[in-house]
């Protein structure tokens, strides 16, 4: 079994380097260019040493591997990482290599997904238009994880579900290494999204998370999806675990470079599990106006809510959540029901206990019908 710290003291007592040195761009492109380790090793033993500089050290070593395994799975590494200009520049250097020519295409087609060129439907059929091309089954595989995504973010569970399960069975002949680690914690975390989000299996979810985060190879950019998923598991009865999991997967996706990910996570579900508690606490222009709306809710200032409902309402914003708060906020069972039934059509079945709790308490109170 690799050992990191074992394997970092080895090294440096080889290249007569100190820590402080390992991580100097030159050092980064020797260690790539000699084949010291697989990319997953090195990729481990970096983390084990600074994980908060994973990302910067990585984006160096991933450049310069030259060996056919280490290549593929440094495409793979800049694209789970969404590392474009990494991505990039690892299809601008091996794009006329005929031994990577079936991985070139798959990952133009990720490069090109995550840079927004396409429509959801168009990246769908592109990816299957590229099958006839590829043969390659772990290509082909990461192909298949493009369609997974494409049909997850499209709201088709049920496809999300039944083909992840269909590729489970192809890992058993999988050669280990980062790219078995990246694929394998990928679908794990696509089918516990589909239980959570598209059927409101809490517990299978949450099976399903546990496995992704118990790999210590599993790239932080899915741990960090998969702990906000975990946090969503908690969305009754358990603050202080929610809380904890969304840190979890704030910090994670620090390490993984997401800012945007982790502004979200900080402005948006923070603020949403501290309302969905009841917590009462300073607004700012950096929080979103639907998570305003809830805290004047949990304020009980009504017609301010009211008042931010009908500005989102005029400027077409159909938010799910929007018609939930402003079911809260008018205490009106209709919108509440209604509510119900949009999360569960658009991929958000977790919520439904939540709504189904606040019917209840409206219920004991009195409420419009």
């Amino acid at each position: 079994m690799f050992n990191p710290e074992k394997e970092l003291n080895k090294l440096l007592v080889q290249k007569s380097w100190n820590k402080s040195e390992l991580f100097k761009p030159d050092h980064l492109k020797e260690i790539a260019r000699e084949s010291l380790y697989d990319f997953e090793q090195f990729m481990l033993l970096v983390k084990n040493i600074a994980p908060e500089k994973t990302v910067p050290v990585m984006n160096t070593y991933a450049l310069h591997v030259n060996k056919l395994h280490d290549v593929r799975d440094a495409f793979e590494y800049a694209s789970i990482h969404e590392q474009k200009e990494i991505l990039q520049g690892l299809l601008d250097k091996h794009g006329t290599d005929d031994l990577l020519r079936e991985w070139i295409l798959v990952y133009q087609l990720i490069f090109e997904t995550i840079s927004h060129t396409y429509t959801l439907q168009e990246t769908l059929d592109k990816a299957k238009n590229l099958y006839s091309e590829v043969q390659n089954p772990l290509a082909r595989m990461r192909l298949e994880i493009i369609e997974l995504t494409t049909y997850f973010k499209m709201g088709s569970v049920r496809n999300v579900l039944f083909l992840a399960e269909k590729m489970r069975n192809s890992f058993a002949n999988i050669k280990p290494g980062y790219m078995k680690s990246a694929l394998a914690s990928r679908i794990s975390l696509l089918i516990g999204l589909g239980k959570l989000y598209g059927e409101g299996d809490v517990n299978s979810a949450e099976d399903y998370f546990f496995a992704v985060n118990v790999n210590e190879a599993t790239p932080d950019t899915v741990r960090a999806s998969c702990y906000h998923a975990l946090s969503n598991t908690k969305l009754i009865g358990d603050k202080k675990t929610c809380l904890e999991y969304t840190k979890e997967a704030i910090k994670y996706a620090n390490q993984a470079a997401l800012s945007d990910y982790k502004k979200t996570l900080e402005q948006e579900q923070v603020p949403f599990i501290k309302n969905l508690y009841g917590e009462t606490f300073e607004l700012s222009i950096d929080i979103p106006v639907k998570e305003q709306i809830h805290q004047y809710i949990v304020r009980n200032d009504i017609a301010q809510a009211l008042k931010l409902i009908t500005q989102l309402e005029k400027e077409e914003n159909d938010s799910l959540f929007l018609l939930y708060y402003k079911g809260k906020a008018t205490k009106d069972l209709e919108l509440l029901t209604q509510a119900i039934s949009n999360f569960s059509i658009y991929g958000r079945a977790d919520m439904i206990p939540v709504v189904q709790q606040d019917i209840i308490s409206l219920q004991k109170t009195g409420a419009s019908i």
